[in-house]
């Protein structure tokens, strides 16, 4: 029997899988993570963003959603019944937690997405940099975010600062035509992820626009500042401009942030949230 199972919507090449999922349960004892398979009894089962209701109903046990996105907003009707199956809720965010419970009246704890640091062991050691080179990474659909910080990739080049963007997603084929700066696609790769966001200078990632964007992991800003780039959301001219300006300054930016990352983003402090969580659940 375990103690924990996770339930995942996909293998480990998603970010919600790994970061929701495979990176915590290295942490936990007798723990183990499932995709699309029969589930084994368990003292906790933990629902990452999808759910079986059959199953729900039927393990005995304590249940957990991990909300992940907010897709009671596309099948309210299917997701509302089943709220009462399951014995508390997490979400990975302050936006996407509130959210949850302003739908749903139920209290929902926060876990934040954390790294599994020995994942990157390339830390990008900032040099003077010409062309200085940017990178965007993500899945395919989510490149209009980058569409708002457009304007002033053009606007460095206007003023003399040899930018060039990397786009690392899905859809290498799939050219961006609307800058004049240069634009280069790379396949992305789970195994080439630190390899190649560490041999830039900074990460371009512009919040996601709307709705939606309220809800979203930070996990890509997360991942920058593991890789030893500073991130810009595109939006403060200025701020790009010194990073594209000052080495020192990159430099500055992504020793402060890995310190952060390690204090407060590590994926072994997940693992005791959920410990301790449980913990409490179990005391009730």
């Amino acid at each position: 029997m375990y103690n924990f199972v996770f339930i995942l919507p996909g293998s480990e090449k998603w970010a919600s899988s790994r970061i929701r999922g495979f990176w915590p349960a290295r942490y936990l004892k007798k723990s183990r993570c499932l995709i699309n398979q029969g589930v084994p009894q368990s003292e906790v089962y933990i629902w990452a963003k999808v759910f079986d209701l059959s199953k729900l109903q039927a393990l005995p046990g304590l249940h957990f959603w991990d909300v992940c996105d907010p897709s009671w907003w596309f099948k309210p009707q299917e997701i509302r019944p089943a709220l009462q199956y399951f014995d508390g809720f997490v979400a990975s965010n302050e936006g996407l937690r509130q959210e949850f419970e302003n739908w749903s009246g139920c209290k929902c704890h926060l876990i934040p997405d954390r790294l599994e640091l020995s994942h990157y062991p390339r830390r990008k050691v900032h040099n003077y940099a010409d062309p200085v080179r940017l990178i965007w990474y993500g899945a395919y659909q989510n490149r209009m975010s980058l569409f708002g910080a457009l304007a002033n990739i053009e606007r460095l080049r206007a003023n003399g600062y040899n930018v060039e963007l990397t786009i690392f997603d899905d859809r290498p084929q799939e050219a961006l035509t609307m800058l004049t700066a240069p634009v280069y696609h790379i396949s992305w790769e789970l195994e080439k992820e630190n390899e190649i966001i560490a041999s830039h200078d900074i990460a371009l990632l512009p919040k996601y626009p709307g709705a939606w964007g309220k809800v979203k992991s930070n996990n890509k800003v997360l991942t920058a500042w593991a890789c030893g780039l500073p991130a810009t959301d595109g939006e403060d001219y200025e701020w790009m401009s010194n990073l594209c300006a000052q080495s020192a300054l990159r430099q500055q930016e992504a020793d402060r942030r890995i310190e952060e990352l390690k204090s407060n983003y590590d994926i072994r402090q997940s693992a005791e949230d959920w410990a301790k969580l449980i913990e409490e659940y179990r005391n009730k």
